[in-house]
């Protein structure tokens, strides 16, 4: 029998942004338990469907409860469990424990013939967060638009050894996210560079980048070459420079990490914003080290949006900190 209650997984270091998150976006729920990483709150209209309308998660949905072993977790599934997704992750992506505890339930699910991870749009995805040495939680959730379609919001992105940081990382996931395929040979702006981890990610993908930031571009980026010759031009300034004849007027992409606050960083995007006419997307992080900047998080998508975007939406991704990306389509 579904609970009437809800819950979130978050990353650990923001759960606290997460959990005043919800309680802004539904005051009627109450917070009732939480573990690193996740957050349960009670909520009069709990349903599978709830966390649409929330960024700082990465999964969520009503509370099914929680469960000792495989015979226990199947029974508190209300639906054939041979027709939902079932998404196992550890609650803790970086406990070594649980990460072995998740790998483990997942073959034992497997074994009885319980394998579907993929969900499609509308269908129902099992959530089992695990942790070492304890039970189970389990809930369920629709899968739609700004769901994650991979078990906990985990793509188990690899930054190369090549990549001077973790921008890799979070342009991958935050392409993963959001589906989006650029073809090889689209032209990717960027701005907030250096060091270099996301125009590395482009670059392997084949994508020629034009690139600004005031601090330097690592040598190994700066002087690689991607498939099909894709390459960076870079220049050692702040976006705020960024020239018209500078900008490809092909580009398809824009690309920001800058380390600016929100009301800054994206009146930079605006301005180079303009400059794009066959702009299809852009993916832009957005820094929320100050506690100012994560309450009006609704103020910063609709700014994007205001850019003539038909199409925003944000999530925090795995390898985020204090941040948010927002990704806008044409």
């Amino acid at each position: 029998m579904a609970l009437p209650f809800v819950f979130v997984v978050t990353n650990v270091a923001t759960a606290p942004h997460a959990k005043s998150e919800v309680l802004r976006a539904h005051p009627e729920a109450r917070f009732a338990f939480s573990r690193p990483g996740l957050l349960t709150f009670k909520h009069p209209a709990a349903s599978p469907t709830f966390g649409d309308d929330l960024v700082l998660t990465r999964v969520a949905g009503q509370s099914l409860g929680q469960a000792s072993d495989v015979d226990s977790l199947l029974a508190l599934v209300p639906e054939p469990h041979a027709q939902v997704a079932w998404h196992v992750f550890p609650r803790d992506p970086e406990h070594a424990g649980s990460i072995v505890h998740a790998t483990t339930l997942r073959e034992s699910l497997a074994s009885r013939g319980l394998e579907k991870t993929a969900p499609a749009i509308g269908e129902t995805v099992i959530d089992v967060a695990v942790a070492e040495g304890e039970p189970s939680f389990v809930g369920h959730h629709v899968h739609g638009p700004g769901r994650w379609s991979v078990a906990g919001g985990l793509p188990g992105v690899v930054v190369p050894e090549l990549s001077p940081s973790r921008a890799f990382a979070k342009l991958e996931e935050a392409l993963l996210w959001s589906g989006l395929s650029p073809r090889p040979g689209s032209v990717v702006v960027e701005l907030g560079a250096a060091p270099g981890g996301a125009t590395l990610a482009c670059l392997l993908r084949g994508l020629p980048v034009v690139a600004f930031d005031p601090g330097a571009l690592d040598p190994r980026v700066r002087d690689f070459v991607g498939p099909n010759g894709a390459r960076v031009i870079f220049h050692e300034r702040p976006a705020g420079t960024a020239k018209k004849d500078e900008l490809p007027a092909d580009a398809r992409f824009l690309v920001s990490d800058m380390n600016l606050a929100p009301p800054v960083a994206l009146r930079y995007v605006a301005r180079v914003r303009a400059m794009l006419p066959k702009l299809e997307a852009a993916i832009l992080t957005i820094k929320l080290n100050d506690e100012k900047m994560i309450e009006p998080l609704s103020r910063w998508i609709e700014l994007v949006r205001a850019m003539r975007f038909s199409d925003v939406r944000a999530t925090q991704l795995p390898s985020h900190r204090q941040e948010m990306v927002i990704v806008a389509r044409v």
